[in-house]
Formats: C-alpha cells, structure tokens, sequence
C-alpha cells in the first residue's frame, strides 16, 4: 500500500496535484465540492498513517477524541454555571 510522508518526495506532490486539480477547476467556476474536500483529507490522512506508521495515526485519533471531549464538557460546564464574571477580564 501507498505510505505518503509529506515533503518526502516528489510522488507526494504529484498525488496532491493530481487530487486537488477537481477541486481548482470547480473552485475556478463557483462551486464547492465539500464531499470531495472531505474524503480527499480522509484518503490523505489514511495514507500518512498507514503501514509502519499506524500508531501515529492512532495517537492522532485518541487526540481528537480527548479535545472533543474537552470542549463537550466546558459547554455543558458553560450551560450550566454561565457566571459572566468567572469569565471575564476585570481591569
């Protein structure tokens, strides 16, 4: 399977071209394929984290779920005890 490292070579640069050239030509007349946009990242993603490298993509992952899970617990801390005075900067 294909491992890209980015900035390792130039196949990383012509697999990027070549997978944002859709994007360039549609951008040129107005339209945005965000579904395009989102498995392209995903594709990218898969191959900088596959093979010998698959625990960084597993690193990354549980990263994502921790900063989720901050955020997720600060809104509902936020909803709950919303004291604009714990908040705010008073000088």
């Amino acid at each position: 399977m294909l491992n890209l490292q980015p900035y390792a070579d130039p196949k990383y640069f012509i697999v990027l071209i070549l997978a944002l050239v859709p994007l360039a030509i549609g951008m040129y007349f107005g339209k945005r394929f965000v579904w395009y946009e989102s498995v392209v990242s995903l594709i990218f993603i898969f191959l900088m984290f596959n093979g010998h490298k698959y625990h960084e993509g597993i690193a990354l992952i549980i990263y994502m779920i921790w900063q989720w899970l901050l955020v997720w617990a600060y809104t509902l801390y936020r909803k709950k005890y919303n004291n604009k005075f714990i908040f705010t900067v008073q000088l």
